[in-house]
Formats: C-alpha cells, sequence, structure tokens
C-alpha cells in the first residue's frame, strides 16, 4: 500500500561550495536535508545521483546543482538559466538551476520506513511542492555591474511559475543562493526586484571578513520557521534554514511582509532620487 504523508515543512542547506571536492555530498549526510542548493559544485566529484537538478560546465564540471534526500525527495521540472552577460573575459556565464521539489513530511517514524516504503510515497497536493533557485549571481569582477546582476535575477524569475496557478492556491518558491551582492546598492537594486515579485527576504548570513552578506534566501508562500549557519572548508559560510510551507492565514501574513518591503524599497527608491538618507530594509 500507499503511504500518504501530508507535507508541511522541510529543512534546507544553502552552500557556495569553493568547488571543494565532495563537500556537497558531505553536507547531504551531516545535516540531513530534504533539499541543498548548492553554487560553485564540483560535480565529478560528488555523488551525481543525489543530484539530478545541475547546471554546470562540460569542462570541469562546476556550476550549481540541486541536491536532495533519496528515497522521500523527488525533483521535476528542471530549468537552466545562465547569466545574460558574461563574466570579465567573456567566456563563463554564471548558471542557476531551477527545479520543482516534493517532500514527504519528517516524522518520528521515518527511521521505521523501509526503501521499498519510501519508493512508495504518494504527494497529497500542490502544496507539498516547492519550486526551488540555487542562484549564483553575476559577479563582473573587478566593475561589479548592478543591472547585469539584475538581469540576471530577471532572467530566473522569467521561468519561475506564476504566484497563483488558479488564483488561488499558493505556490511556494524558494529563490537562495550566492547573489554576488557586494554592496549596498546591489542588494537593493536584487530585493527591489525581488519584492515587486512577490517574494520577501526570509534570511541573509555573514560572508566572513565582510560586512555585506553576499548569501541569501527569498521565498514566496513559505515562511521561515529556524536558521543556522556553519562554518566548513568553503570561504562561504552555509546556512541550515527550516520552513513551512505557508497557510491560507501565513499567506496574507507573509503578502503584507512583501508588501511592507515593497513600500520600504520604493521609499528608498524616491529618497535617492531626492537625495534624502533612508533607514535600511531588514531581514
Amino acid at each position: 500500500d500507499c503511504i500518504l504523508f501530508e507535507r508541511k515543512e522541510m529543512r534546507v542547506i544553502v552552500q557556495n561550495l569553493e568547488k571543494k571536492s565532495g563537500l556537497a555530498t558531505r553536507l547531504l549526510q551531516q545535516y540531513d536535508p530534504d533539499v541543498i542548493l548548492a553554487q560553485e559544485i564540483n560535480f565529478h566529484s560528488e555523488n551525481c545521483s543525489l543530484f539530478p537538478a545541475n547546471n554546470v560546465s562540460s569542462i570541469g564540471g562546476y556550476g550549481t546543482a540541486i541536491g536532495l534526500r533519496r528515497g522521500t525527495t523527488t525533483c521535476t521540472d528542471v530549468r537552466l538559466v545562465n547569466s545574460p552577460y558574461t563574466e570579465t573575459g567573456g567566456f563563463i556565464r554564471k548558471k542557476t538551476t531551477v527545479a520543482t521539489m516534493s517532500i514527504c513530511r519528517r516524522n518520528s517514524d521515518r527511521t521505521n520506513i523501509d526503501q521499498k516504503q519510501a519508493d512508495d510515497y504518494v504527494f497529497v497536493n500542490e502544496v507539498d511542492r516547492v519550486q526551488c533557485v540555487s542562484f549564483h549571481g553575476y559577479n563582473g569582477q573587478p566593475f561589479k555591474n548592478v543591472s547585469k546582476l539584475v538581469a540576471h535575477v530577471d532572467a530566473v524569475l522569467a521561468v519561475l511559475s506564476p504566484q497563483y496557478e488558479n488564483c488561488s492556491s499558493p505556490n511556494p518558491v524558494l529563490f537562495a543562493g550566492d547573489f554576488n551582492s557586494w554592496t549596498r546598492e546591489h542588494m537593493d537594486a536584487i530585493t527591489s526586484r525581488l519584492v515587486d515579485a512577490g517574494f520577501h527576504l526570509a534570511c541573509s548570513w555573514p560572508y566572513p571578513g565582510r560586512d555585506q552578506a553576499l548569501d541569501h534566501a527569498f521565498v514566496r508562500d513559505m515562511h521561515l520557521e529556524n536558521s543556522s549557519f556553519y562554518r566548513n572548508e568553503s570561504d562561504h559560510a552555509g546556512a541550515v534554514l527550516q520552513f513551512s510551507i505557508a497557510s491560507k492565514e501565513q499567506n496574507a501574513q507573509l503578502n503584507s511582509i512583501a508588501q511592507e518591503q515593497r513600500e520600504t524599497q520604493h521609499g528608498k527608491d524616491r529618497n535617492e532620487l531626492e537625495g534624502t538618507p533612508s533607514p535600511d530594509l531588514g531581514c
């Protein structure tokens, strides 16, 4: 018989791996997440079967990927998006991976479920499915052009599912990774674009030695329940994020947060045009 689960929460790791050999597979084993959103993955050094959605270079196998827990998570509707602009030198384009993840609910009896039962999991309805984005934003060293980073964000937004496919049901999306948001101008620009698309900033975590965070998680129709950060051999810190899928009531609250961020951002834009200082956006 099939086992029916009603999924309400998901645990996600977000990590720029700095091309460290085998690091993504080790993180899956160590933290046991439902999903890992990996940037700068050294794909050929990993257990490739755990990363069915990947956008990596043909030479070297570097790029982004979305990994999963075998047996309780499935991956469909994979979309690969490259930055519209090449990095300095004219050869490399930053890569983004998009996929819809269907995830069974965690429970205390999960360890007693054998592989055959895991293979028979049935996903109850559309709320079990979360569209995930592993984003590695346009960098453009040494000039770090803001408009080209925004163009990369726009290219990803263009392939995402609409916020309400049938005008009532939520369509949760997690848009996270290394945004290369080197300055406040970068951060304001990408935040403005994403809140206009219905997202809100759920979490940012520090890049060692810098005041400005590079790594962020934006969400739509989801709620961040808990977060923690860790260090390893990569130059970026990683994040362990616990999300719940928003209920109808939570959606109303989250939409209110997104609207507040949108209005605050638009106020910042007006103030900057008028030369008036404005307060920083918080997470």
